[in-house]
């Protein structure tokens, strides 16, 4: 799975996707139906969620600490190589000035920020459109922040592609409300009664600007090479056999769907796993070049950045949130305490892996660059 292979074309992609979405989709349904709970409720829309599920498990200190370590032991390796790698790394002086359309971003950021924290709770749409407006802002400022220390950033150097950005975005998170549908881990308050027209539009405009921000924010942070100092010659994945690997892993990550209908509410941090391995194991399988590439030769350094890059945004995601009349609110099972604005604690982990999806997705529209 970590082998770069050969490239296919434009058919190889839409093949890989359309047999990514069919198991994505079609796997956590049969396992609802298998525990005979599908009912009518996983189909509207919009969506049931919008409250705390009655029958979900309380906090629970043997499961809090067993997420805990198991974040620990993923987490804590990278980290201490990079804590000691870092004095050994020079740092890279910036090319240029913050660009005065980057001041724009961040005027924009403000003036939005301040409405959206002050307005009363009026038409849930008003308030998804001030978000989105916060986010386009954040993803002008840090591309301004790129810009700024090496020369060149994604707004200017490839505009097609972040506008493709927008629109996959946008699809790629509805298919997280999807999966909420099983899970139930958040759900919005003030929402009301929307038509599905209005829901929609509620719901897009937002969702439009995660991977746009995510990618952005990787730019910029990968101008600063002490931060993933160390893990560009790390520890390789073991040579051989990766279409067979990728297979295994396949089957394991289907298995993690089917089960995460069947047993939500035990296993539902695969709901960050699950949907990335099965992308990169068919695009491994089809001989394509995946987001795990770079473990073939010890580089683990992409795959950090992402992560970091998401948990920033997780961050201003939540930051922003907490302040708003209209707002999403997380019921996440056993490990719901200790939260930082609305998220709980350890919830924040569930970015990292995220990171990385967005990288894989993202990685699915390559674009020629303008010189």
């Amino acid at each position: 799975m970590t082998t770069v292979m050969k490239k296919g074309g434009g058919s190889t992609v839409l093949a890989i996707v359309g047999a990514a979405l069919v198991l994505l989709v079609a796997l956590p349904l049969a396992g609802m139906h298998a525990a005979g709970r599908l009912t009518a409720d996983h189909f509207k829309f919009p969506p049931s969620t919008m409250s705390v599920p009655a029958e979900q498990p309380g906090f629970s200190w043997g499961v809090f600490a067993a997420f805990a370590v198991i974040v620990a032991f993923i987490v804590g390796p990278p980290a201490w190589r990079v804590a000691r790698s870092f004095s050994s790394v020079a740092s890279r002086p910036a090319a240029g000035r913050f660009p005065g359309w980057g001041w724009a971003g961040v005027a924009l950021e403000a003036a939005a920020w301040t409405v959206a924290w002050h307005i009363p709770r009026s038409h849930p749409v008003v308030h998804s459109l001030l978000f989105a407006v916060q986010w386009a802002a954040y993803t002008v400022i840090v591309n301004a922040l790129a810009a700024r220390r090496k020369g060149s950033c994604m707004l200017t150097r490839e505009p097609v592609r972040l506008l493709l950005l927008v629109a996959v975005s946008a699809a790629f998170w509805w298919y997280f409300e999807y999966l909420n549908r099983f899970v139930r881990n958040w759900y919005y308050d003030g929402v009301g009664n929307l038509s599905p027209r209005e829901y929609l539009l509620f719901a897009t405009l937002p969702f439009a600007t995660v991977i746009p921000a995510v990618m952005s924010t990787v730019e910029w942070l990968e101008t600063y090479p002490r931060l993933a100092a160390g893990l560009e010659s790390w520890a390789p994945a073991p040579p051989g056999y990766p279409r067979a690997r990728a297979a295994l892993f396949l089957a394991a990550a289907c298995a993690g769907l089917w089960f995460l209908g069947l047993r939500p509410d035990a296993l539902f941090p695969l709901l960050w796993v699950a949907p990335l391995l099965v992308l990169a194991c068919l695009q491994a399988m089809a001989g394509r070049r995946t987001v795990f590439h770079g473990l073939a030769t010890g580089d683990w350094s992409r795959l950090w950045i992402a992560g970091i890059a998401s948990l920033l945004c997780g961050f201003f995601w939540e930051l922003w949130n907490s302040g708003c009349e209209v707002r999403w609110i997380y019921t996440v099972p056993y490990v719901n305490r200790w939260k930082v604005f609305e998220m709980p604690l350890l919830g924040f982990a569930g970015y990292l892996p995220f990171g990385v999806e967005c990288a894989a997705i993202a990685d699915l529209i390559p674009l020629r660059r303008r010189p």
